[in-house]
Order: structure tokens, then C-alpha cells, then sequence
């Protein structure tokens, strides 16, 4: 079992640049342990750029923690005056939105949802 310094690691973000649009593409798992990874990675992309997609179509997991984290960077987002939006992951990932029936209420691209 990995220690909570070792978690940390379960969870890598690209940061990548797309004509104004910076996004954040989540690889691995995204819990309590390394939310703020994801944190420190959201903050400097709101100085990049008002435009900010979260990608998690190679995200293998999210907990509770990862679908709070989200919720509020999403209502941040609004008040800042950033557009959020996110980019759906695997079934078993946006099973676990539709079980917290987050899947309605989160800015995901609606395409990518129904081609899931």
C-alpha cells in the first residue's frame, strides 16, 4: 500500500496551450491524497488563460475529494470570470459523477458525453 507522500505520484497533469484555451490533462488517479496537485496546476492555468478545459479522457480513477475539488473550481471559475469547462473520462470515471449526480451539474462537453 502507498504511503500519502507516495500518492502524490498516482497523479500527473499535463498542461498544454491551445490558441487561448489552457488545458489540463489528468493521467491516473485523482483522490484526497493529490488534489492539490490538481490545485496548483488550476491556479497557474487561471493566469494563463480565461479559458480552461480539464481534460480527464486518460483519468483512471476519482474520489469524493477529486468530484468537491471539481465542483468548486467550477463555481470559482464562474465568479472569476473563467470559463471552466471539462472534458468527460472513461465510464467508470463518469459513473462516478452520475452516482453523485454531478453529471448534469458540471460544465462537461456534451459530445464527448454522449459518444462515451
Amino acid at each position: 500500500m502507498a504511503s500519502a507522500s507516495d500518492r502524490s505520484n498516482l497523479l500527473s497533469v499535463d498542461v498544454l496551450l491551445d490558441d487561448g484555451l489552457v488545458i489540463l490533462r489528468l493521467r491516473g488517479e485523482l483522490d484526497l491524497s493529490n488534489v492539490d496537485v490538481l490545485a496548483a496546476r488550476l491556479a497557474a492555468a487561471r493566469d494563463l488563460g480565461r479559458r480552461v478545459l480539464i481534460d480527464l479522457s486518460v483519468l483512471d480513477f476519482i474520489d469524493s475529494s477529486g468530484l468537491q475539488f471539481l465542483m468548486g473550481a467550477y463555481e470559482k471559475s464562474r465568479l472569476n470570470g473563467v470559463h471552466l469547462s471539462i472534458r468527460p473520462g472513461s465510464r467508470d470515471v463518469m459513473r462516478t459523477f452520475e452516482i453523485a449526480g454531478l453529471d448534469e451539474t458540471l460544465p462537461f462537453e456534451r459530445d464527448r458525453v454522449e459518444m462515451a
